[in-house]
């Protein structure tokens, strides 16, 4: 029997003779035979990586003898692994590195129709790519000569590069390595494969510069992707500098030339569509990551669920603890399961915390098929309570914590929900920066507190004191009052009251500020805590001293201290006596001010009240500032800010300084009072308290402005407003656009002082303060309007303030007094040498001689200091009419002095004024004694004249 077979034949063809029994055909895979390519293919667009293609090259280069053989660049799916290491061959390429050639193989071992190829189909392929036209017929065959034929290059010095794409496993790359270290290996993978002695790179996602680099130029200069920068920063950022995803949104806005950016964008900010969107022919990000979590699926089931359980902590990322309590295991079991999806490349690990890529987190999410498991949401989030309370929070745990709220309201946990929100409140009114984020969090605590009939009173207490905070007054009062009534407490209610009565005095209702603290106090019982009553007999004082009526407070005080001091709570007892010295300053009995400050420092230090010790201490500081006693100064100052430090507190330190600064300044010392404000500033920006900054900045704007530096006060408001908008707070980004407006039109911009008062109307109308909006409107309409409706350009304004440090003193004077003393002393026959040592020697008095003038800032001058230099000066306005009266007697021209001495009185500074001084002193002093060489005195005392001039000092500001 003859088989024969004709034609062209497709497929497998089977020839037998007879047979019996079933038949099994074996089909190999489809696709099974690798992809061998004898050269690197076009890179196409590359951008960015200079580091990693760097550090590629040096492990390449030939002149590093010794190094690692194999490098292996591992990452997430569309990270852009192949890309990195086709760009930085190329390169070696150009650099004749490997003139053995470069070998390009694709191992397929993330194929989506799984084709993964097997290293044994290798060996062909590539000893064809190097040049060997005789095959051996097996595997074993074709590795061993693959193996020699490398071994032969080598030894001719002929170098190879071997590129294994797509690895998927060590046992992808058996017998592929080159043995021979002259030749170099480069394994891409996604995962973390054991190669003993590689070089292992690590490749991340693109950052935003790069990102928006790659978006640029894969649309070929499109001006759609630069017209409106902040779309396609928006976009890049959505693809999470993920160059898959960026290569793909490049791709569907060439194919839709109508399509914006921004247009683009906004599809994407759909979470529930953003992979779908992100698809373009056979490019996709959703097939990437499925490929990568069905393997997972299948080598570790438990990571795979713990990978889907991630995906329901909202937070950027999370603990092992945390991940722990999700799964509802050890930690120590979790962490293996933590470390293989790291393994994987489906999960970062930084700073000791695991991070989930934002594309990755869409698409595990989307493969859930049922609701978030209730129970893994009560775990997570009762972690984060127990975290919340048993350990001081970090800047990296808020992000969890406030995200998990949400979270817990979704799953209706609204114990914990209320429980959370409770402890974040006291972090947000400890770090400003939260602030936006608290109020949100508390207006969904009263909303799940009034949805569970449970706790009403304490969410909005919460919320209005985040509001007053934020200085949206009239929302806090509200608040508050509902707090008040919802109340069911007598003690509570008192307390409460109080902090309603401090809101309606921030918002100058200091008479229903009183009667709500009366109203409070009559809440109280004498078997009431001390504290309780005292607290608000305290605050009711600070209302009497706001209007005027001091005599009350300082009664209200007394009872207050009567009740401390008859409980025996000394430390109560020393904040009130701080108060008390308030009020007493207020009544102009300052006498009894610094000893009763006196008395609560003794108080505050015996009973371990820190913070109001370093209250009374500030308070002496100022006092002793303002009677010129700097030695008592000093002191008060310096324990006001060794207690402040100790405390931690640097709102207490910066207030310190502020208002030893002010006193400095209505002393006479512009100087002093930007040098303090200044130092204020630079002390909150390096704590990294971006509220106390901005609030520093506004104080010393106002300063500025104040001292009639309207340019610098315009510098200081600008970066102010940056700092508001950036914390989101909209009250405050008003305030300072106002004082903004007030210092622009102090400078004659009407026109720019009018657009910021709009603009700050426009937000306080966006935030419902109305009222504020309405004064300012009518501040506008004073503003005298701008000559030409033209805009006026935006000048740069000054970044430095430039003040008199100090003043002439009697040393000044007597630089002065030299003039008129020449003549006088020449009447009575005095040398000539006696007059030019004069000159000398004053000269050198002023400069070198410290201790014998008052060459000194204005704030080092007591008040008696000051007083003697008052008289000085009237003495040298007495002298300069002696001087022109004797130089009359002894025959000199009168008008040549009187000329002299009216340059002087005016203190002409420039060159011309001193060359016309020295030659009038001159001329008057040829006349008077008739010898020329007597010119040498006047004109050494007009240089030492006109070389002490007040030494200037520029403060850098903002």
């Amino acid at each position: 029997m003859v088989n024969v077979v004709h034609g062209d034949v497709s497929g497998m063809v089977v020839q037998a003779g007879e047979v019996h029994g079933g038949i099994h055909i074996h089909h190999p895979r489809s696709g099974s035979l690798p992809l061998v390519l004898p050269a690197v293919p076009a890179t196409g667009v590359f951008v960015g990586r200079d580091d990693e293609v760097r550090e590629l090259l040096d492990t390449w280069s030939p002149d590093t003898h010794g190094t690692r053989a194999v490098s292996v660049v591992a990452g997430m799916g569309g990270v852009g692994k192949t890309a990195l290491v086709h760009h930085a061959a190329t390169l070696a390429e150009r650099r004749k590195w490997f003139t053995g050639g470069v070998v390009v193989v694709d191992m397929l071992g993330y194929d989506a129709a799984d084709r993964r190829v097997d290293p044994s189909a290798v060996f062909a392929p590539a000893l064809r790519a190097l040049g060997v036209d005789e095959i051996p017929t097996t595997a074993a065959e074709q590795a061993v000569v693959y193996q020699r034929v490398l071994d032969s290059m080598g030894s001719r010095e002929e170098r190879v590069l071997l590129i294994l794409d797509n690895v998927a496993a060590r046992d992808q790359l058996d017998g592929l390595l080159p043995r021979n270290p002259l030749h170099r290996a480069v394994v891409a993978t996604r995962d973390t494969i054991p190669l003993p002695g590689a070089h292992v790179l690590e490749l991340t996602t693109l950052g935003a510069e790069e990102g928006r680099d790659l978006l640029v130029r894969l649309l070929d200069d499109d001006p759609r992707a630069t017209d409106v920068p902040e779309a396609t920063e928006r976009l890049v950022r959505l693809c999470a500098g993920l160059p898959l995803a960026v290569g793909i949104a490049a791709a569907v806005l060439a194919e839709e030339p109508t399509l914006t950016v921004a247009a683009f964008a906004a599809e994407l900010d759909d979470a529930g569509i953003r992979l779908a969107r992100l698809e373009h022919g056979a490019s996709a990000v959703g097939t990437a990551f499925d490929v990568s979590w069905r393997r997972l699926l299948a080598r570790s089931p438990p990571a795979a669920r713990l990978l889907a359980l991630l995906v329901l902590d909202p937070g950027p990322g999370l603990g092992t603890d945390a991940a722990a309590a999700l799964l509802d295991d050890t930690p120590a079991a979790t962490l293996t399961h933590l470390r293989a999806l790291r393994r994987a490349h489906l999960l970062e690990q930084l700073d000791g915390r695991w991070w989930l890529h934002d594309l990755v987190r869409l698409h595990v999410g989307g493969q859930a098929t049922a609701a978030p498991d209730p129970a893994a949401v009560a775990r997570l989030s009762r972690h984060y309570l127990h975290v919340a309370r048993d350990r001081i929070l970090t800047a990296a745990d808020l992000p969890n914590l406030t995200a998990v709220v949400a979270l817990a309201a979704a799953a209706d946990l609204h114990d914990i929900v209320l429980d959370l929100v409770d402890v974040l409140v006291n972090e947000v009114l400890n770090a400003w920066h939260t602030l936006d984020t608290g109020i949100a969090l508390a207006n969904l605590a009263v909303a799940v507190a009034q949805r569970h009939d449970h706790r009403h009173a304490e969410a909005f207490t919460w919320l209005a004191r985040l509001l007053w905070l934020g200085g949206r007054l009239p929302e806090a009062i509200e608040a508050q009052r509902q707090a008040v009534d919802l109340t069911l407490t007598r003690v509570e209610s008192a307390n409460r009251m109080c902090v309603l009565g401090q809101f309606l005095l921030k918002d100058r209702q200091a008479e229903a500020a009183v009667e709500t603290y009366r109203a409070a106090l009559a809440l109280c019982r004498t078997d009431d805590p001390v504290r309780s009553r005292t607290t608000i007999h305290s605050h009711l004082a600070e209302a009497l001293v706001t209007l005027h009526r001091p005599d009350e407070a300082i009664a209200t005080l007394h009872q207050a201290i009567d009740l401390a001091r008859a409980r025996q709570d000394t430390a109560t007892e020393g904040a009130l006596l701080c108060n008390l010295a308030v009020a007493l300053s207020a009544a102009n009995r300052g006498a009894e001010v610094m000893q009763t400050l006196d008395r609560a420092v003794e108080v505050c230090r015996a009973s371990g009240n820190t913070e109001f010790e370093a209250y009374a201490w500030a308070n002496l500081a100022v006092l002793h500032a303002q009677v010129g006693q700097r030695r008592r100064l000093a002191v008060a100052a310096e324990n006001a800010r060794r207690l402040y430090a100790s405390l931690g507190d640097k709102s207490g330190q910066s207030t310190l300084l502020a208002n030893i600064g002010m006193v400095g300044a209505m002393l006479g010392s512009v100087a002093q009072g930007v040098a303090a404000h200044q130092q204020v500033v630079e002390m909150c920006r390096a704590a990294g308290n971006r509220a106390e900054e901005g609030e520093a900045l506004f104080r010393l704007g106002v300063f500025l402005t104040d001292s009639g530096k309207f340019g610098a006060a315009c510098t200081v408001h600008r970066k102010a407003v940056d700092i508001w908008r950036e914390l989101g707070n909209s009250h405050r980004e008003a305030l300072e656009l106002r004082a903004l407006a007030g210092a622009l039109a102090a400078t004659g911009r009407h026109t720019a002082a009018a657009r910021i008062g709009e603009e700050a109307i426009e937000v306080l109308l966006d935030t419902g303060e109305r009222a504020q909006a309405a004064a300012i409107r009518e501040w506008l309409d004073s503003v005298p309007a701008a000559m030409s409706p033209v805009e006026e350009p935006d000048e740069p304004t000054p970044t430095s303030v430039t003040t008199n440090a100090t003043k002439p003193g009697l040393a000044g004077c007597l630089l002065e007094l030299t003039i008129p003393v020449i003549p006088v002393l020449a009447h009575f026959g005095a040398p000539w040498w006696l007059f030019v040592g004069w000159a000398v020697a004053v000269r050198v008095l002023t400069t070198l001689v410290p201790v014998g003038n008052l060459q000194k800032h204005d704030e080092d001058l007591s008040p008696t200091a000051r007083h003697l230099h008052s008289v000085a000066i009237r003495l040298f306005t007495l002298a300069l009419l002696v001087a022109g009266i004797v130089t009359y007697l002894i025959g000199g021209p009168p008008w040549l002095l009187a000329l002299c001495t009216v340059l002087v009185v005016l203190n002409v500074r420039h060159k011309i004024g001193l060359l016309l001084f020295a030659v009038i002193a001159a001329v008057t002093a040829y006349y008077t004694w008739g010898t020329p060489w007597m010119w040498a005195a006047p004109v050494v005392a007009a240089v030492g004249s006109y070389g002490f001039r007040p030494p200037t000092r520029k403060i850098e500001v903002g």
